[in-house]
C-alpha cells in the first residue's frame, strides 16, 4: 500500500537544530516493515507541500503545537488534491490539545499518546476502514475513544529510520557538536510546569518511565556504526540520563567495552552524585546539559515546580567541573511573573557557575502545560505557534516586564555572563 507520511518541522538555522525526530523515525520503520511503500516528506512551511505530486488514500501527518498552523494548511491542501484521502494527525499537539486537533478542517482522526500501536492498527485495518476500537485513536465526530496503550517493553520497537532524515548530512554538519543521536527511554519522573510530562502522567494515569535494555542500546549503536561509520560523538536525548545504578552499571560496562565513543547527555540538579560522575567520566562523558531556567528561587519553586536551591545549582556545576566534564546550562527568559530583577538574578548566577555553554530561550506557553493554563487565566496575550524560541520575538506579553526590556537582556545576556 502507498502511504504518505508528512512531518511538520521548523527549519534548522544557526540558532535552532532540529535534526531527526526519533519517534517519527520509529513509526516509519514500523510502516515500512509491514511491506508498505512510504513517501516521507519534511514540510517546513505551507509552500513545501506543493512539491508533493501524489497524495494516496492514507496520509499521516505529525506536528507539534508550534507548527500546527502549517499542519492545518498542509492537511487542507492534501485533501484538496485527493478528497478521498484519510488523514491521520498525530504528534505532540494531538496528544496535548486533542479538542483543537480533532476540529482541524480535513482531519479524519487523531492519535493521542504514543503512536506505535495505533499506527500499526490503522494500516492493518485501513482496507476495511474499521478504526473504532483502536487505542489512542479518536475519529472526527466522536468524543469517546479507547485509552492509548503504553509500549511497556521498548526493546520491542524497531530502530528508527535514519535514512529518511538524511543521517549522513546531519553527521557532516553537526557531528562534532551533536553527534549521533539516541534515546534510551521514555518518560520523566518530574512535572515541571513548562513541560508536557504532567499531561502525559494524566493520560497514562501516573508515571510512564521505561528504559530500553543496555543490550538493546548497544546493538542500536552498533547498527548505526555499521550503516554510517563511527561517529565522533554520541548524544543521548533523554530528558534525564538514566541514573539507577543497576541499569547504569550494566550499560556503562558494555558501553566502555564495546562502544567507547565520547558522549553528552541531559541531567538535573538533585540527580548528580559523585558516584554517577565517576561512572560517566569512565564512559567518556564530555558534556552534561542541565536546566537552570531561572535563579529566582521563588519563581523556580512556585511557578516552575523545580524544587532546588541556588546553592545546589552552584555545587552541582562545580562538582561536574571537578570531574573534567563540560557543562551546558539551559535558561528561559520571560517566564510568568518575570521581572527585570529576576533576569539579573539569573545572569548573576550564570556568571558564578560559568557553564562551558549557556543557552537562553524565550518562554513559550505550550498547550498541555500548567503554565499555558496560568497564562490563559491571567488573560495575557501570547502565541504558542512559535517556530524558534531562540529568536528575539517574545511569545508572551505580561505586565511584570516589557517586551523591550526582555529582548534587551535576551540579546545581551551572553556578553554580560562571559564578558
Amino acid at each position: 500500500m502507498n502511504i504518505l507520511f508528512i512531518y511538520i518541522s521548523p527549519p534548522s538555522d544557526d540558532t535552532l537544530y532540529t535534526g531527526m525526530n526519533q519517534g517519527v523515525g520509529i513509526l516509519l520503520s514500523i510502516i515500512g516493515n509491514m511491506g508498505n511503500k512510504v513517501d516521507f516528506r519534511i514540510i517546513y512551511d505551507e509552500l513545501s507541500v506543493k512539491e508533493i505530486k501524489h497524495f494516496p488514500d492514507l496520509i499521516f501527518v505529525s506536528s507539534y503545537s508550534g507548527m500546527i498552523d502549517v499542519a492545518e494548511k498542509t492537511i487542507k491542501y492534501a485533501k484538496s488534491m485527493n478528497p478521498y484521502s484519510f488523514v491521520v494527525l498525530g504528534g505532540v499537539h494531538s496528544t496535548v490539545a486533542p479538542e483543537h486537533a480533532i476540529e482541524i478542517e480535513c482531519v479524519d482522526c487523531i492519535v493521542i499518546g504514543e503512536g506505535e500501536f495505533a499506527i500499526r492498527q490503522i494500516v492493518e485495518n485501513f482496507p476495511q476502514r474499521k478504526f473504532k476500537s483502536i487505542p489512542g485513536l479518536r475519529l472526527k465526530g466522536e468524543s469517546a475513544y479507547e485509552k492509548p496503550i503504553l509500549i511497556e517493553n521498548l526493546d520491542d520497537l524497531p530502530y528508527p529510520s535514519r535514512q529518511a532524515f538524511n543521517q549522513q548530512d546531519i553527521l557532516d554538519r553537526y557531528g562534532a557538536i551533536v553527534g549521533a543521536e539516541f534515546i534510551i527511554g521514555r518518560g520523566c519522573p518530574y512535572s515541571c510546569t513548562y513541560c508536557i510530562n504532567s499531561k502525559l502522567n494524566e493520560i497514562y494515569s501516573g508515571e510512564h518511565i521505561r528504559l530500553k535494555s543496555p543490550e538493546y542500546i548497544i546493538a542500536e549503536i552498533k547498527d548505526f556504526i555499521e550503516k554510517f561509520g563511527k561517529p565522533m560523538l554520541i548524544g543521548f536525548h533523554d530528558d534525564i540520563f538514566p541514573f539507577k545504578r543497576e541499569w547504569l552499571d550494566k550499560f556503562s560496562y558494555l558501553y566502555t567495552k564495546e562502544i567507547n565513543i565520547p558522549f553528552w547527555a541531559n541531567t538535573r540538579v538533585g540527580v548528580i552524585r559523585k558516584d554517577l560522575l565517576k561512572i560517566y567520566k569512565t564512559m567518556g562523558c564530555k558534556r552534561l546539559h542541565i536546566g537552570v531556567e531561572t535563579a529566582n528561587e521563588d519563581l523556580r519553586k512556585s511557578v516552575l515546580h523545580r524544587d532546588m536551591t541556588n546553592d545546589e545549582i552552584i555545587n552541582t556545576f562545580g562538582l561536574i567541573k571537578d570531574y573534567g566534564i563540560k557543562t551546558l546550562a539551559f535558561n528561559m527568559f520571560g517566564i510568568p511573573y518575570e521581572t527585570e530583577g529576576t533576569i539579573m538574578e539569573t545572569i548573576q548566577l550564570l556568571r558564578r557557575i560559568k557553564p562551558f555553554r549557556t543557552i537562553i530561550s524565550l518562554f513559550t506557553p505550550f498547550p498541555g502545560t500548567d503554565l499555558y493554563k496560568i497564562c490563559l487565566k491571567e488573560g495575557w496575550e501570547f502565541n504558542y505557534k512559535v517556530r524558534n524560541f531562540y529568536r528575539t520575538e517574545p511569545p508572551l506579553s505580561q505586565p511584570s516586564i516589557s517586551n523591550e526590556i526582555l529582548v534587551h537582556y535576551f540579546n545581551n545576556a551572553l556578553k554580560m555572563i562571559y564578558g
